[in-house]
């Protein structure tokens, strides 16, 4: 790994190439392993907040507000200065932002009828059919079994799902996956690679504080 000084860093990456590597007091030591957990963990409710606002308003993406995402930034950016610069520039808050609130949310399915239970039990019996032996007669029967289960859960009165929040557990193994995976990636560019989406990402910044104090300015006139 190159240009990658932080422990927390190099034991993602190392998370990700050798699958063995663990946040714990082993890896990177004890009080930084505790630093870390309550870190990561620190992100699970305010992502979650950010993704039942989105979940509650799919329909009205155009009218609602966006949701404030401060407090679920000031928490990444604890995560974002622990990991430090990776070949020569921070990780891209606004990317694993969109992660954190990916994995912050999970979709729980509740059967509330004998068929989708029956079906679902079916399927299961054919996926554990289909890994003990991959034959194609198999492999039809779990595609039927799959189908029949999607085709009820379309239909009203069979099954509810329930919008929740993961497990803290799913949360930070997520969470880390997905920063080791972005540590590589930003490890395999070169460093004009880097620097030029860096320059990239202030003037993005630039134009978004131009474009937000015309919008207020414009407001301001409005009023008057």
């Amino acid at each position: 790994m190159k240009k990658t000084t932080t422990i927390y860093a190099e034991a993602l990456s190392d998370n990700r190439n050798y699958k063995n590597a663990r946040m714990d007091g082993k890896t990177i030591g004890v009080p930084e392993s505790r630093t870390w957990n309550n870190a990561v963990k620190a992100m699970r409710y305010p992502a979650y907040a950010v993704a039942q606002y989105r979940h509650a308003n799919l329909a009205n993406t155009e009218i609602v507000a966006p949701c404030d995402l401060s407090t679920l930034y000031s928490a990444l950016h604890t995560i974002l200065d622990l990991v430090g610069e990776v070949n020569g520039a921070k990780l891209h808050a606004e990317n694993i932002a969109e992660t954190v609130i990916a994995n912050a949310s999970r979709i729980r399915t509740i059967d509330i009828s004998n068929k989708m239970a029956q079906a679902r039990y079916e399927k299961r019996n054919a996926k554990k059919a289909l890994d003990e032996d991959d034959t194609a007669e198999n492999q039809t029967a779990y595609d039927n079994a799959k189908a029949k289960v999607e085709d009820l859960e379309s239909k009203p009165n069979n099954c509810k799902k329930l919008f929740e929040i993961n497990s803290e557990s799913a949360f930070v193994k997520a969470v880390e996956v997905a920063l080791g995976d972005a540590i590589n990636g930003q490890c395999m560019k070169s460093a004009e690679q880097v620097q030029a989406e860096e320059e990239a990402k202030r003037q993005a910044r630039r134009a978004k504080t131009a474009e937000k104090k015309k919008a207020k300015k414009a407001q301001a006139k409005t009023a008057a």
